[in-house]
């Protein structure tokens, strides 16, 4: 129990530090408040049907740096995305609960990498018209992070992601087991 109160405090303050740096680099005075103010007024619920998977829509804007933060969690073994035991879920909860004007925050398990790309290319989608330009790309705040199996995927989808030129800020792998057919180790992503 211990060392999931650890490994949940160590991704919090990187996830934190993301948001300062995101924020830092939009020069607000105060990062996280100027962030959640900039983030929320702008902000309207929806649901992604075809992927079951509650988003929110950002609306454009001409601000380069006020893309939301989007952190995607995956993981391990064949646990379930809501399985509440597990620190990965609990995590994205408690991110939801204190960013949800700031961030874009979900869990997929580990075998539905595809869904999450999906969901991602979604959230930056934001005139919604199916083709991501330039400037959407330059407005991903993207964090990732993964158990076991689930870092796999971590690695697996930031090198998606860079093939197609959308920048991830931070991936955070913890206790990562290769799945056949994926490098997860250390270099370039």
């Amino acid at each position: 129990m211990r060392e999931r109160k650890v490994w949940m405090i160590t991704i919090m303050l990187l996830i934190w530090s993301a948001l300062f740096l995101v924020a830092a680099r939009s020069h607000a005075q105060n990062p996280l408040a100027q962030l959640a103010a900039h983030n929320s007024a702008r902000a309207t619920p929806e649901r992604d049907a075809k992927d079951e998977v509650g988003s929110i829509r950002a609306a454009a804007s001409s601000d380069p740096y006020s893309g939301r933060l989007i952190v995607i969690g995956f993981v391990g073994g064949f646990v379930n995305r809501d399985d509440s035991f597990h620190p990965e879920v609990q995590l994205a909860t408690e991110l939801r609960h204190r960013y949800s004007s700031s961030a874009y925050v979900e869990v997929f398990g580990n075998h539905h990498r595809e869904a999450a790309h999906r969901q991602v290319l979604e959230w930056l989608d934001t005139d919604g018209d199916g083709i991501l330009t330039t400037e959407e790309k330059q407005r991903a705040r993207i964090i990732i992070y993964g158990h076991s199996w689930g870092a796999s995927e971590t690695v697996a989808l930031a090198r998606e992601l860079e093939h197609r030129k959308i920048p991830v800020l931070l991936t955070i792998q913890v206790d990562s087991i290769g799945k056949a057919g994926e490098h997860d180790g250390l270099g370039r992503l």
